[in-house]
């Protein structure tokens, strides 16, 4: 009697621990640490600083002339870097702009970056989001040195993302995927960057949405998350690998179902929407920045060396994953040698 108690016990224990096994497994996608250096050239920090003090220096929420010097500001700024354009599109409160640029020939196969540069209800919204759009004009300097890209990136500052608009058709992002998709261009991935410059060496300054995560990662706000749907697996596995090529960034990973809010709380979910890879890249908003979505959420409160190496790991994941491409001309080359 005594034994198969025992026995039954010992079974509900293996159980439980094979889950809690799964489920550690599913949610944070552990990685080796890599042995191989960056790649992709360290972001200009100093750079990174400029461009949110620009940024936060006028309310960028949802109002017509309010998101027209953002937007002016961004065209500049990449137009020093390439071929910079306006993606406008019409909306309840008039035609706004999209700003893209690209990289690399035209092909079918585009990845894409993105960041929205509105905040809300008028915020500074240094962490939300002028951060990501920082990021964002800083990696296409460094991108501009590279003269080997096999496909399309397409860099994309959003319009609209913040407060009643976000999940409607007038986001930026889901007018950007819906123009991907309508012209038959294949998303390999997107990258949506939403609040990266918030970090915090305190203990417990970490918070998670519910209590159970607290076991799975750490309680200091020091690391970068790269968030995907349970289906995005392989791809938050890779671009994780890349990101932990870069020295001295903390890098965690979130695997979980969409109805959890940080998992589609950001552009990611217009991609999801046709059907296209999508992850996000977040220092987690919310769940760490008490500033965040605050008029607390300042310039001085982010840390811009730790910007620069996420934008880094950005960089490295877009070489990665471009690397099983062939360059176009070299396809040309190859058909005409087999004829």
């Amino acid at each position: 009697m005594l034994a198969s108690f025992v026995r039954k016990i010992t079974e509900w224990f293996v159980v439980l621990f094979v889950a809690s096994l799964l489920i550690w497994f599913v949610l944070t996608q552990p990685t080796l640490p890599s042995l191989n250096a960056s790649e992709f050239e360290v972001a200009d920090a100093s750079n990174l600083q400029q461009h949110v003090l620009a940024l936060t220096n006028a309310p960028r929420m949802a109002e017509f002339d309010n998101l027209r010097p953002p937007a002016r500001y961004i065209h500049k700024r990449l137009k020093e870097y390439g071929k910079a354009r306006y993606q406008p599109f019409k909306t309840a409160i008039g035609t706004v702009n999209n700003v893209i640029i690209d990289f690399g020939p035209d092909t079918k196969d585009v990845l894409v970056v993105g960041a929205h540069y509105d905040s809300l209800d008028g915020m500074p919204g240094a962490d939300g989001n002028a951060s990501g759009v920082a990021g964002l004009i800083e990696l296409a300097r460094l991108l501009s040195k590279q003269d080997d890209l096999p496909i399309r990136i397409q860099l994309v500052a959003y319009a609209l993302s913040e407060g009643q608009y976000f999940g409607t058709r007038d986001m930026g992002s889901f007018r950007h995927a819906e123009r991907l998709k309508a012209r038959g261009k294949k998303v390999v991935m997107m990258m949506s960057l939403d609040s990266i410059g918030y970090f915090s060496e305190q203990s417990n300054s970490q918070r998670y949405p519910y209590e159970f995560m607290r076991h799975f990662y750490p309680s200091k706000g020091d690391f970068i998350r790269i968030t995907g749907r349970v289906q995005d697996v392989l791809a938050v596995r890779k671009i994780k690998k890349s990101f932990k090529k870069v020295e001295d960034l903390a890098v965690r990973s979130l695997n979980a179902p969409e109805i959890i809010a940080s998992v589609s709380s950001s552009d990611n979910t217009s991609y999801w929407d046709q059907g296209f890879p999508a992850v996000l890249i977040s220092d987690t908003a919310a769940d760490r920045n008490p500033a965040y979505h605050t008029l607390s959420d300042t310039a001085e409160h982010l840390d811009y060396d730790r910007m620069a190496r996420v934008v880094q790991g950005v960089g490295q994941a877009i070489l990665d994953i471009t690397s099983g491409f062939e360059e176009p001309n070299m396809m040309v080359a190859q058909k005409d040698a087999a004829k």
